[in-house]
């Protein structure tokens, strides 16, 4: 099993690194592309915006004007080369490490993307 950190991404634009400004000190990438269903816990909307404000979550239904978001969990998008790295990269997420997700809850799935495209503002 590989000792490097999955790379893990939570569907919004990509910072530059060190790594990804030289790509010569890059490390090969993960064999495997994952995606991780984390259901939260119930009772901990509160929990979850004191943590870290929205930046993306999984919904319980369509949002509506003028209504709050009925937030349910998260979805990752994770390189890595086995699920153990998955969970080790779930585990060091702010919102597992502030008991917001439910770990019993999560589903993990190898993931072959079809195709990639930005979202279209309308």
């Amino acid at each position: 099993m590989s000792l490097q950190k999955p790379h893990a991404r939570r569907f919004s634009a990509p910072t530059a690194t060190s790594e990804t400004q030289n790509p010569s000190n890059a490390k090969p990438k993960a064999s495997t592309e994952w995606l991780a269903i984390i259901p939260d816990h119930h009772g901990v909307l509160d929990k979850r915006m004191e943590v870290r404000a929205y930046i993306g979550a999984l919904l319980d239904e369509v949002p509506q004007p003028g209504q709050s978001l009925k937030i349910c969990g998260s979805a990752m998008l994770v390189q890595a080369d086995s699920r153990e790295e998955v969970l080790q990269a779930i585990q060091r997420d702010i919102y597992f490490k502030n008991g917001v997700w439910d770990l019993e809850k999560v589903q993990i799935y190898p993931f072959k993307c079809a195709f990639r495209k930005g979202l279209e503002k309308s």
